[in-house]
């Protein structure tokens, strides 16, 4: 045999190694052809290949024909012995395929034991913490227990290619009730295949359920979650013919690898060192199953795993399904399928409370020993599609459950009821809010419940809530839908008994079925009727999105707020939850506000709060409207599940499951839980009563009452109802405005604009003027600053409290900021002695009379001191005169210049029109003036004769004043008066112009005013002889400069988060004021003290004039102020 050996090294020298393989008549010959073709595939230049049928030839194993490997494919004992007899003679390496526990030292399997899979398969049920297993297997695996001595482990043997309706019967029957769905299928071939399919059709191929596959069981593996083993090298085995020839790659590919083999022994014993007793090493890879591919997510070395991804279940879940329960299958429609229409936003939202109710069963271990799995269903969510529902149900026929918790909506309550029994199902169905009358019969619909009351059960508290109210006249609208259309028969029978008016015609109360804004121009005569009868009593029965749909097309059709107070029988505020966009939501908010809504009372009680803070923390959500009776219908039927397992029934069973459902009695969210015996209704019910409010840039429901037809007192209210005015006040139940005319008919008028543009631009051309002619006089007077220490006076706090009504009334003039801070704004309309501005209309004629008087007082006043100032008159006055203190005049002069103004150019504010001509504008400030006829002529006259007498004075009385005041350490430089005068009359005339159209652009004008006046005056010199008035004189602009970019800010934002615009003007003014109060400190020393507490009587005579002395020093001072230039500091006396 020398010969041979030559020709074995030479061959290896050239790296190429021959392999005959062999076969007989019980080979298949698919396996043949595969191993074959792999081998030529992938190892052209290092492998020749040859087939033997040793069947046909069994001789030829005598032949010397030389070759260094053989494969063993003959499945024949006989012919597998004699293989392995020649290669042992001759030095031949024989790959065998199947295992055999005894062998010769020259062959060599291609899988690693049954024991090694045995023992990977453990390590991953360890991972898994699996404590319960059924293991299906085409062979004997008891050994199997004994790797998992802790498991609690029940075998069944399924043949192969096994019947698949038999396996589906075993696995119902036998496990099934063993509650134990953690399963492990170690069928070689295809088998697992139809084990799967059968798992599937048994309801146990879902959430919560596990299926390990061994390493012969992956093939066309593709349901998601499927996970195993398989062994290292062979993930890509697609069948078990190509599973062999991956398993025979991998000892041709350990005998390429050896690099130093001289011979053949020094291959075998290469080939002893890589395998395990002949064996491969028993390495396995972890498959799962994900998006219907395999992946790999981790390994089994030695039996220690390593999951390198996170693993995907049944179900689509990460969670490991190692629970040891029973399922009990139910299902939920819960989907948002709308056939032929958009899908729906909210029914799954609904739904969300029964699927907390789940989870609050099953941490609680609500049913102990099982299971609760849901089956979602989406076969019409608001719309019943025949077809369409009967081929929904029909794919989900073996997996509904035992009981359904159908939708919230009349149309697809019915047609789940009709679809399900046209299928011969037969399993209770609940529902939250399905309030159609139809529904309660129970002979009709012996398969229904459902947790409200009848919804003509709400509608007869409306009816004594309208009369309460004093209301006769109402507008009712309803939808096609038959629920609708009963409620509406009702109303009518109602409505006839007690005298209540419908004011639409019959032929314009009921619209098309789903309506939607497609629809709107159908349906627009019928609203723009509705607003011209000024009945704004309206009640809607329609339920979401219809609803919604709805009332923004009355918003379309000219409907705003106080011009419809909607009634609803069902929360309105659940359509929100179907998330309309920014501009829906301004509209919706505009009618919805102070709607009144009356439904069955949800979250009642300690319990009732419990569970709703619980929902709102586990889903994360704020709106919970009907969450609560989805909680009550879950938990009707887990009860009525617990019962009937307590009782030892099957729940399987519709008529058993069904009649204990009606049987229970129970607290739940919405208060006691119990089916009425005669009706598929519930026995008891508290409507609640709730007011729509607005909060956090969302509408909400604020329950204000309860109603309750079965107490003797109908109606309980714990809260005031804030109606759409904000106000507590019932309104009427028809529209009476305000005005003569419809406010929504209001145009801008061009040509009274005009007017009051005319008007402002000549008060600034004279206020200029006298700007120019008075500063000549004054400009050279000097003021000396304020260095020493000295006793503070009356005048000086004065001089602080005219900075802060300065403060006060530019804040006036600046955007609105009454939204979002009602208390400054209360104040801020007092310093310009606007009392109850809102109050009523007529408030304005007072304002104008007021600031009327008061001009001419002040300008007789002035002219008086004037006069005798200047010496040009020496006139006598009443003793009242002489009796008035000298602070008084200039201090009102300074303070009114901004009211007296404001108010008299009020008069010219005729922008807004109804008509064409200039006699249709009315004043801004009372709507019953109409301007440039009339009454208003008057007012025009007034205020003109006034504007003229008035200005001059006003420019020249608080310089005059200031000059001449003894009672003051503190002195105010007289051309900042004059300056600051100019600005206020800017401010007040951009103010009748811009505000009201403009009110962003208007403030930012108004901040480039301040901050251009701040500039100039700070330049030129200091604004008072007293360093801290400076200051706070600058902090006070700074503060109305915020208020005003504040309030623009908020004016251009849809941001309705009112606390945040508050904190923003607040917190800004509270740094401004500690920067202040610093600055003060170090920078600002005080210089007035004041000793002694003064003595209050001594103060008011004082103040009041009545002190004799210093009268004669105040007329002293007159006659030597009257023949001397003007200095301050020559008029500053010390009392």
């Amino acid at each position: 045999m020398n010969y041979i050996w030559y020709f074995i090294f030479a061959s290896f020298a050239y790296c190429q190694i021959k392999i005959k393989i062999f076969y007989s008549s019980d080979t298949d010959s698919t396996l043949v052809s595969t191993i074959s073709d792999l081998l030529q595939q992938n190892y052209i230049n290092q492998v020749e290949t040859k087939l033997i049928n040793l069947s046909l030839n069994p001789i030829w194993l005598t032949s010397e024909e030389i070759f260094h490997m053989a494969i063993d494919l003959t499945f024949t004992i006989s012919l597998s012995n004699l293989i392995k007899q020649y290669a042992s003679q001759n030095k031949i390496i024989m790959i065998s395929l199947q295992d055999s526990p005894s062998f010769s030292s020259w062959e060599f399997f291609i899988h690693p034991p049954e024991e090694a899979q045995t023992n990977a398969l453990s390590a991953l049920i360890s991972y898994l913490n699996w404590e319960k297993i059924v293991v299906l297997a085409d062979s004997d695996w008891t050994k199997f227990n004994k790797a998992l001595p802790s498991a609690n482990i029940k075998n069944f043997f399924f043949p192969s290619n096994g019947d698949q309706k038999l396996a589906e019967i075993v696995i119902k029957k036998e496990i099934k009730p063993t509650g134990i769905k953690n399963i492990v299928i170690l069928n070689k071939r295809e088998d697992a295949n139809f084990l799967v399919k059968s798992i599937k059709n048994a309801n146990l191929f879902s959430l919560g359920t596990g299926i390990i596959l061994g390493t012969k069981s992956w093939y066309n593996a593709t349901e998601t979650g499927l996970f195993g083993i398989v062994e290292l090298g062979l993930e890509n085995a697609t069948d078990s013919y190509s599973y062999d020839a991956l398993g025979v790659e991998k000892i041709i590919n350990i005998v390429l690898n050896c690099r130093q083999c001289s011979d053949i022994h020094d291959i075998r014993s290469y080939l002893e060192k890589n395998t395990i007793n002949h064996r491969p090493i028993s390495n396995f890879t972890v498959l799962n199953v994900k998006y219907s591919e395999k992946t790999k997510v981790g390994y089994i070395y030695d039996q220690q795993i390593v999951i390198s991804e996170a693993l995907v279940f049944i179900g689509n879940s990460s969670v490991i399904p190692n629970s040891p329960y029973t399922n009990i299958t139910i299902s939920i429609s819960d989907g948002v399928t709308n056939p032929g229409y958009s899908n729906s936003s909210y029914s799954d939202k609904i739904k969300g409370g029964a699927i907390y109710a789940l989870m609050y069963a099953k941490n609680n271990n609500f049913i102990d020993g099982f299971e609760i799995l849901v089956t979602h269903t989406d076969c019409g969510a608001e719309v019943y599609y025949p077809k369409f529902s009967l081929s929904c149900f029909t794919k989900l026929k073996n997996s509904l459950g035992v009981g359904l918790l159908t939708t919230p909506y009349l149309p697809t309550v019915i047609g789940n009821i009709n679809s399900l029994r046209a299928l011969n199902i037969s399993i209770p169905q609940i529902s939250e809010i399905a309030t159609s009358p139809i529904l309660m019969n129970k002979t009709t619909y012996p398969e229904f419940m459902r947790m409200t009351k009848d919804n003509r059960y709400n509608f007869a508290g409306f009816l004594n809530l309208f009369a309460i109210f004093q209301w006769k006249k109402f507008i009712i609208v309803y939808d096609q839908t038959p629920s609708q259309i009963v409620s509406y028969q009702f109303l009518l029978s109602s409505i006839n008994q007690t005298g209540f008016e419908i004011v639409n015609a019959p032929d314009k109360r009921e619209v098309k079925q789903n309506y939607n804004h497609s629809d709107y121009s159908t349906y627009k005569p019928w609203m723009e009727e509705f607003l011209e009868s000024k009945v704004r009593i309206f009640l809607l029965l329609m339920i979401p999105p219809a609803q919604l749909y709805f009332v923004e097309d009355l918003y379309n059709a000219g409907f705003r707020r106080g011009d419809i107070i909607l009634f609803v029988y069902s929360r309105s505020t659940s359509a929100f939850a179907y998330e309309p966009d920014p501009a829906q939501m301004k509209k919706l908010e505009e009618l919805y506000y102070g709607t009144i809504t009356m439904d069955q009372a949800e979250w009642v009680g300690e319990y009732g709060g419990k569970i709703k803070q619980g929902y709102e923390k586990a889903f994360s959500v704020s709106n919970t409207a009907y969450r609560c009776f989805s909680f009550d219908t879950a938990m009707l039927l887990l009860n009525g599940i617990k019962y009937t397992i307590d009782q030892g029934g099957n729940v399987e069973d519709f008529a058993t499951l069904n009649a204990n459902l009606r049987m229970q009695r129970f607290i739940g969210c919405s208060g006691t839980v119990s089916i009425d015996k005669d009706s598929n209704d519930r026995s008891t019910a508290v409507i609640g009563i709730y007011n729509i409010r607005w909060s956090e840039n969302s509408l909400y429901n604020y329950q204000i009452g309860t109603y309750d037809l079965s107490s003797q007192q109908l109606f309980t209210f714990t809260d005031n109802i804030i109606w759409y005015d904000n106000s507590s006040n019932i309104p009427s139940d028809l529209i009476a405005y305000s005005c003569d005319f419809d406010p929504k008919s209001v145009e801008f008028s061009m040509n009274g604009a005009s007017f009051l543009y005319i008007v402002d631009s000549c008060v600034l051309i004279s206020v200029f003027i006298a700007l120019f002619i008075i500063k000549q006089y004054w400009y050279h007077i000097m003021i000396k600053p304020l260095v020493s220490s000295r006793e503070a006076i009356f005048g000086d706090y004065l001089a602080y409290l005219i900075i802060f009504i300065d403060f006060l009334q530019f804040l006036f003039l600046g955007p609105d900021f009454s939204a979002y801070d009602k208390y400054l704004t209360q104040l801020v309309k007092i310093s310009m002695f606007r009392f109850d501005w809102e109050s009523s209309k007529d408030m304005y004629l007072i304002y104008f009379y007021i600031s009327f008087a008061l001009s001419f007082i002040v300008i007789f006043f002035s002219t008086r001191n004037l006069w005798n100032c200047w010496g040009r008159f020496k006139i006598s006055f009443c003793d009242i005169y002489e009796k008035l203190p000298e602070w008084l005049i200039p201090f009102v002069g300074n303070i009114c210049y901004m009211p007296i103004l404001f108010t008299l150019l009020g008069v010219f504010q005729c922008d807004q029109s109804i008509g064409n001509e200039i006699t249709d504008s009315f004043m801004r400030q009372d709507c019953e003036i109409f301007c440039w006829k009339g009454y208003h002529i008057t007012l025009v006259v007034l205020a003109i004769i006034t504007l003229i007498l008035y200005l001059p004075v006003a420019m020249n009385l608080k310089l005059y004043c200031d000059a001449i005041n003894v009672h003051s350490n503190i002195q105010v430089w007289p051309t900042f008066l004059l300056e600051k005068r100019v600005l206020q009359t800017i401010v007040i005339a951009l103010n009748n112009i811009l505000l009201v159209h403009y009110p962003s652009l208007y403030g930012l004008i108004y901040i480039l005013l301040i901050i251009c006046f701040i500039i100039f005056t700070k330049l030129k010199r200091k604004q008072y002889n007293y360093s801290r008035c400076n200051l706070w004189l600058m902090v006070s602009y700074i503060a109305v400069i915020w208020n005003i970019g504040i309030s623009s800010i908020y004016k251009l934002s849809d941001d309705g988060f009112l606390e945040k615009w508050a904190s923003l003007q607040y917190g800004g003014w509270f740094f401004l004021l500690i920067i202040a109060m610093l600055i003060q400190n170090y920078y600002c020393p005080s210089l007035l003290y004041s000793e002694d507490p003064p003595d209050i009587a001594l103060f008011f005579r004082f103040s009041l004039g009545k002190s004799i002395k210093a009268i004669q020093i105040n007329q002293l001072n007159r006659e030597r102020n009257s023949r001397s230039q003007f200095s301050i500091s020559q008029t500053t006396v010390k009392i």
